[in-house]
Protein backbone atom coordinates (compact mmCIF):
# COMPACT_ATOMS: atom_id res chain seq x y z
CA UNK A 1 0.00 0.00 0.00
CA UNK A 2 1.42 3.25 -1.05
CA UNK A 3 2.66 5.03 2.33
CA UNK A 4 1.42 8.14 1.73
CA UNK A 5 -2.48 6.44 1.82
CA UNK A 6 -0.87 4.31 4.96
CA UNK A 7 0.43 7.41 7.06
CA UNK A 8 -3.43 8.79 7.12
CA UNK A 9 -3.79 5.89 8.80
CA UNK A 10 -1.70 7.90 11.97
CA UNK A 11 -3.51 9.69 14.55
CA UNK A 12 -1.70 12.23 16.90
CA UNK A 13 -1.00 11.08 20.37
CA UNK A 14 -0.76 13.75 23.12
CA UNK A 15 2.66 12.20 24.24
CA UNK A 16 5.87 13.45 24.54
CA UNK A 17 9.24 11.59 25.00
CA UNK A 18 12.60 12.35 26.81
CA UNK A 19 14.89 14.91 25.57
CA UNK A 20 17.89 13.28 25.66
CA UNK A 21 18.24 11.19 22.70
CA UNK A 22 19.76 7.74 24.29
CA UNK A 23 16.84 7.53 26.68
CA UNK A 24 14.36 7.99 24.05
CA UNK A 25 16.03 5.53 22.02
CA UNK A 26 15.83 2.40 25.11
CA UNK A 27 12.01 3.22 24.53
CA UNK A 28 11.91 1.62 20.93
CA UNK A 29 10.96 -1.18 19.69
CA UNK A 30 12.08 -3.29 16.63
CA UNK A 31 11.15 -3.84 13.79
CA UNK A 32 10.49 0.06 12.28
CA UNK A 33 8.36 0.75 9.54
CA UNK A 34 10.08 2.26 6.93
CA UNK A 35 8.85 5.55 5.37
CA UNK A 36 9.82 7.74 2.49
CA UNK A 37 11.49 11.30 3.31
CA UNK A 38 8.08 12.60 1.79
CA UNK A 39 5.66 10.94 4.21
CA UNK A 40 8.35 12.03 7.50
CA UNK A 41 8.29 15.69 6.26
CA UNK A 42 4.61 14.96 6.40
CA UNK A 43 4.37 13.66 9.82
CA UNK A 44 7.11 16.00 11.33
CA UNK A 45 5.33 18.97 10.38
CA UNK A 46 2.42 17.71 12.36
CA UNK A 47 3.97 16.75 15.20
CA UNK A 48 6.40 20.11 15.34
CA UNK A 49 1.90 22.16 14.73
CA UNK A 50 0.63 20.07 18.47
CA UNK A 51 4.46 19.94 20.29
CA UNK A 52 3.91 16.75 20.81
CA UNK A 53 6.11 13.37 19.51
CA UNK A 54 3.83 10.38 18.86
CA UNK A 55 0.94 9.18 17.04
CA UNK A 56 -0.87 6.17 17.24
CA UNK A 57 -0.65 3.59 14.73
CA UNK A 58 -2.08 -0.23 14.30
CA UNK A 59 -3.15 0.04 18.00
CA UNK A 60 0.46 1.28 19.24
CA UNK A 61 2.54 4.38 20.79
CA UNK A 62 4.69 5.21 17.94
CA UNK A 63 7.12 8.23 16.54
CA UNK A 64 9.01 8.71 13.36
CA UNK A 65 12.73 9.49 12.73
CA UNK A 66 15.84 8.72 11.04
CA UNK A 67 16.65 5.17 11.70
CA UNK A 68 19.42 2.96 9.13
CA UNK A 69 20.17 5.22 6.66
CA UNK A 70 16.69 6.85 6.17
CA UNK A 71 13.55 7.65 7.80
CA UNK A 72 10.63 5.03 9.73
CA UNK A 73 7.84 4.63 12.64
CA UNK A 74 8.94 3.49 15.22
CA UNK A 75 6.86 1.69 17.56
CA UNK A 76 7.55 2.35 21.67
CA UNK A 77 8.32 -1.02 23.63
CA UNK A 78 5.01 -2.50 25.61
CA UNK A 79 6.86 -0.69 28.93
CA UNK A 80 5.49 2.46 27.19
CA UNK A 81 2.40 1.90 25.57
CA UNK A 82 0.87 3.16 29.17
CA UNK A 83 1.75 6.26 30.29
CA UNK A 84 2.73 7.25 34.02
CA UNK A 85 2.47 11.03 34.32
CA UNK A 86 0.43 13.49 32.64
CA UNK A 87 0.79 16.98 32.74
CA UNK A 88 -1.56 19.60 30.99
CA UNK A 89 -3.31 16.66 29.28
CA UNK A 90 0.00 15.28 27.50
CA UNK A 91 1.57 12.01 28.92
CA UNK A 92 4.80 12.36 29.38
CA UNK A 93 6.61 8.58 28.75
CA UNK A 94 9.92 8.34 30.66
CA UNK A 95 12.61 5.55 30.58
Amino acid sequence: MDKIIECRKLRLYPAVLPNNFHDAVKMLNRPYEVISKKVYEYLLRKLKKTGYDCFMYKGQIVTIGNADGGYAIMPLNKKYQQSNKICKGIRILTP
